[in-house]
């Protein structure tokens, strides 16, 4: 006659750990959620304005402005040409030619 096998006696079932409630994580995230999208509606899609001063262009500055900008331009370039520096003058096209 065969011998019967004995079973191991099975463990008891751990009790599941109780996780705390994400109800407030969710609404900190839907919070941050909104800062974002309020950010980007002010930023990008101009929905609230802040009233900053806008700042002045070439086309806005008198002849006078645009002559001392330029005698300033020269020589910062000098300088930096002294220096051997590589320097861009300027990458927007102006409203007047430069006077070489």
């Amino acid at each position: 006659m065969p011998t019967k096998v004995r079973r191991r006696a099975r463990p008891t079932a751990a009790p599941k750990p109780k996780y705390p409630s994400r109800l407030l994580l969710n609404l900190f995230v839907f919070f941050l959620l909104l800062v974002f999208i309020g950010g980007f509606s002010v930023v990008f899609l101009d929905l609230y304005s802040l009233n900053l001063p806008r700042p002045r262009t070439f086309a806005e500055l008198t002849k006078d402005q645009i002559d001392r900008k330029r005698k300033e331009d020269q020589i910062k370039l000098a300088l930096h040409e002294l220096e051997g520096n590589w320097i861009v003058q300027s990458a927007i096209p102006t409203a007047f030619p430069r006077k070489s």
